[in-house]
């Protein structure tokens, strides 16, 4: 786990795509708000959401990350779960939180996403853009 946080490093937003009950892929935007002990990531989201109703409905999820420099690549299989962790979510709670949950930690709505990453897989491109030989790696990490 620890080269994958190494790897996604200041990448802080990633592409979430979930299946919902009728199997279509939806992809969204989400902030990677916190890594848990267990190499678990946390989200948050809204009980009510279309995200938590996808995850319900299909537990397995894609996380796919890009680097701001168009260097790194990852894409991380995973199962996520829709859980009520007041005590987690106290610790990732941060400012910008606000902007989609002005009730703050209070709101009803509110829970964490908890993905528990099974494999990650990630290209690495070397620094000379003129190459662009892209290197791949895989990851297996413990549940």
């Amino acid at each position: 786990m620890h080269d994958f946080r190494a790897l996604l490093g200041d990448i802080k937003i990633a592409m979430l795509t979930t299946t919902n009950d009728v199997g279509a892929l939806h992809s969204r935007p989400i902030a990677t708000s916190q890594f848990g002990t267990e190499g678990d990531l946390y989200f948050f989201a809204r009980n009510s959401s279309a995200l938590a109703s996808d995850i319900r409905a299909n537990a397995h999820v894609n996380l796919s990350y890009v680097a701001t420099d168009g260097m790194r690549f990852a894409s991380v299989s995973a199962v996520a779960a829709m859980v009520d962790d007041r005590e987690t979510a106290k610790t990732i709670w941060g400012p910008w939180c606000a902007e989609w949950f002005p009730r703050g930690l209070d709101d009803p709505e509110i829970l964490l996403v908890r993905v528990r990453v099974a494999t990650v897989e990630y290209w690495d491109s070397p620094l000379n853009p003129v190459a662009r030989l892209v290197e791949f790696r895989q990851l297996s990490v413990a549940p």
